[in-house]
């Protein structure tokens, strides 16, 4: 049964509903209509000047469809083929006689006539031609129609609405809301039509390419489904057809641009077969590609019985390739004759571009792009890319064998004959600019040409007592030593070398209040008026406790307070080792002339266990090197010397081992002597600020010279801290006390001096 026919009304109605946007829609009908007078030659002129009307009447066809209607060509069948409802449907035959002979009338009928319609619509439209009919318009729009629902996948399978496969609706959904939403993306181009020898054969080619894409559309909507979380009901949003356009937009595109070419070759075809004026009964169709021509060309009318003879030759730039008759190559160079023409024919010239060739070569250290013998069409460009090596420059490129420019490209314009190019390389050159400072010199010096990937080595010579102090790399310092390498050179440098009478100024940034200081260098004088005029205390060393120091020894660090961040600077001669005797636990250490790595260190003896090394900036802070002028903090597991060298050649088997722990080094010696009269009574102050985090100041007054004693201890009476063991002389005191490795709780801190005894409250509260 027809999908346009039924029994019960109210399905019919259902039906026919559908069955009326069974087509491209009149989006994509317009399209088709409108843009295939475009292909058409100019002979058709007057024809393609009607665009518009034929847009205007493209979907008069479906306008004309009828419920009931029955007759063998009624309206709604010639919309549609169910093509691959007929087994082996490629093989069956074309003519209808033969199909419905086969399957039956109704049979046909009912799986649609739509590659019939279109060649009765054909022919119509050839006796329309032939009598100057003024249906043809009309005629010329339904044959757009029809020739447009054959490019439509689903009017050519019985799968036509999705209902085999789960995809339901698919036909609207494809055909008319994806395409009106993206009408826009359907661009034709200008194409070459035919003259169409078998308009039935035509139809059926066309139909059986559209029936290949039927199963694409169902993926595509499975996959727009699933894409835009859509399940089928209600409006199709905007996410949806987006994702089936993704899937199907280029083939669809392809079936419009294909609908345009054979509806304008079909329209072209009836129009010559209308033009065979009364004694001539055949036409043969001559063609040539591009390059060359056919002589006579286009639609040849030939009386029954007579020869013609068609020659053919090629352009400047062109050969002639082949012949082809009626789809059969044949032999034959400049002309072809037909003998007692019979029956339609077609012939077709082929024609290739001439190539010529171009030897590229290169030489050694390089490469020409493309290489070898490159083919070129004839009159055409071609580029060649030359290419050197790391560290290899274009030497010489010469073309034809005469010598052109250097350079990395070359164009050969409007090629017409075969020619050749060569490229040399050379290796690149570089210059080292060497120069000494004053005391010394730089071996080899001045500017030097180096070779791309050679090496040069440089040799400092100082005067005598002099040595390197630095040797700068296009001014990046590279060490002190006394040769020098350039490794690998692929670029040009500055080597400048300094040499010192061994002395040298260091200088430091010191911050507010107690800083961890050194003596980096060797001095003449070592007392603190000389290495710190500025410290507003006195300096402390650590040897199991703080001690005063009133002079400084080198490779020892100290703590000293300044008011305010300032920087110190410390003049005298260069220290590159240094030995430093450590006791076992925690030890304060100084520092050389230059930044050294903590891997630099080694031990007497060999391999030492050490703690990481810390250094203070207002708290303790590890750190992976010992920087001039400053004291470190490190805790040794037995007692020895640790050795500090800024040279190389450290014996590995030597070198300390780092055991990171979570212990931290002593607090600071955060005390001071208050400046006034001597007091009179033993005294002890409330700490503060009380709560602390992390540290307090704990003030006392001592009227005597006298050992002092100030422990913290926890809500438990267990002692937590010894802050001071000590003789102090008779004055007034503050003191830091560091809670930041204790818990948060209440603590008490207790002073003893002699008969004096008082303890205190404080509370920690991280």
């Amino acid at each position: 049964m027809s999908k346009f026919t039924t029994g019960i009304t109210l399905v019919f109605l259902t039906i026919f509903a559908v069955s009326i946007a069974f087509s491209w829609g009149a989006t994509g009908h317009r399209i088709i209509n409108r843009k295939a007078p475009m292909h058409l030659p100019d002979s058709m002129a007057i024809w393609k000047a009607d665009s518009l009307l034929f847009a205007q009447h493209a979907s008069d066809a479906d306008n004309r469809k009828k419920s009931g209607d029955t007759s063998f060509w009624a309206e709604g069948e010639r919309h549609y083929i169910d093509i691959d409802y007929y087994p082996n449907y490629h093989s069956i035959p074309h003519s209808l006689d033969s199909m419905i002979s086969l399957f039956g009338r109704s049979t046909v009928w009912d799986q649609g006539t739509l590659p019939w319609a279109i060649v009765k619509e054909f022919d119509s439209l050839t006796a329309q031609f032939r009598r100057n009919d003024t249906a043809i318009v009309q005629t010329m729009s339904d044959l757009g129609h029809y020739v447009g629902d054959a490019h439509q996948p689903l009017h050519c399978t019985q799968n036509y609405d999705g209902q085999l496969t789960g995809n339901n609706g698919i036909h609207s959904r494809y055909e008319t809301t994806m395409i009106n939403a993206d009408s826009l993306s359907i661009i034709i181009q200008h194409d070459a039509i035919e003259y169409v020898t078998s308009p039935l054969d035509y139809a059926f080619d066309f139909i059986y390419h559209s029936n290949t894409f039927v199963d694409s559309i169902m993926a595509a909507d499975t996959y727009a489904k699933a894409t835009s979380g859509w399940n089928g009901s209600g409006s199709v949003p905007k996410a949806y057809t987006s994702a089936l356009w993704s899937k199907v937009g280029n083939f669809t595109i392809d079936q419009f641009q294909r609908a345009t070419v054979a509806l304008a070759s079909l329209w072209y075809t009836a129009w010559v077969n209308s033009q065979l004026p009364p004694g001539i009964s055949h036409a043969i169709m001559a063609t040539s590609t591009n390059g060359g021509s056919i002589e006579p060309s286009g639609a040849i009318l030939i009386q029954d019985g007579h020869d013609t003879t068609l020659t053919f030759s090629a352009q400047t730039g062109y050969h002639f390739d082949s012949l082809t008759v009626d789809g059969t190559r044949v032999d034959s160079m400049g002309s072809f004759t037909f003998h007692s023409v019979s029956t339609d024919h077609t012939i077709q010239a082929w024609f290739t571009i001439n190539r010529d060739t171009i030897i590229a070569i290169a030489g050694v250290n390089g490469s020409v792009l493309p290489a070898g013998i490159v083919g070129v069409d004839y009159g055409s460009n071609q580029k060649f890319s030359i290419v050197p090596s790391p560290g290899y420059h274009v030497d010489s490129l010469i073309v034809d064998g005469v010598l052109q420019p250097a350079d990395t490209e070359f164009t050969f314009v409007h090629v017409v004959a075969n020619r050749s190019l060569r490229a040399t390389f050379a290796i690149d050159y570089y210059t080292i600019v060497a120069s000494a400072g004053t005391h010394g010199s730089i071996m080899p010096s001045g500017s030097i040409s180096v070779a791309y990937g050679d090496s040069i080595v440089f040799a400092f010579h100082p005067d005598s007592l002099c040595h390197v102090d630095s040797i700068l790399v296009d001014g990046v310092f590279v060490g002190r030593d006394s040769v020098y390498t350039l490794r690998t050179i692929s670029a040009s440098h500055i080597v400048d070398v300094r040499f010192t009478d061994g002395t040298m100024s260091i200088s430091c940034a010191i911050a507010n209040n107690w800083n961890m200081l050194s003596v980096p260098l060797i001095l003449s004088d070592y007392s603190m008026a000389a290495v710190f005029p500025t410290a507003m205390s006195k300096a402390f060393l650590y040897d199991g406790s703080y001690e005063i120091a009133d002079t400084f020894r080198n490779g020892v660090g100290y703590w000293v307070k300044f008011n305010g961040a300032q920087i110190v600077s410390v003049h005298g001669r260069e220290r590159t080792s240094d030995t430093f005797y450590v006791n076992e636990g925690w030890n304060m250490i100084g520092s050389l002339s230059s930044t050294i790595s903590t891997m630099q260190i080694t031990s007497s003896p060999g391999g030492m266990v050490t703690s990481r090394f810390f250094g203070y900036n207002n708290g303790y802070e590890m750190t992976d090197s010992i920087r001039p002028g400053f004291g470190y903090w490190v805790k040794a597991t037995q007692s020895g010397q640790l050795i500090l060298s800024s040279g190389t050649g450290i014996i590995s088997a030597n070198r300390i081992r780092i055991d990171p722990t979570g212990d931290l080094p002593p607090a600071p010696p955060v005390f001071e002597q208050r400046s006034g009269q001597r007091p009179k009574t033993y005294a002890l102050e409330q700490s503060y600020p009380n709560p602390f985090n992390p540290t307090a100041i704990v003030h006392f007054e001592l009227p005597n010279d006298a050992k002092v004693m100030l422990k913290v201890y926890n809500v438990l009476g267990e002692e937590v801290a010894t802050i001071l063991d000590e003789v102090r002389p008779a004055g007034r005191y503050d003191v830091r006390i560091d809670g930041s490795s204790w818990p948060s709780g209440l603590y008490f801190y207790r002073l003893t001096s002699g008969k004096f005894s008082q303890s205190m409250k404080m509370i920690l509260a991280k």
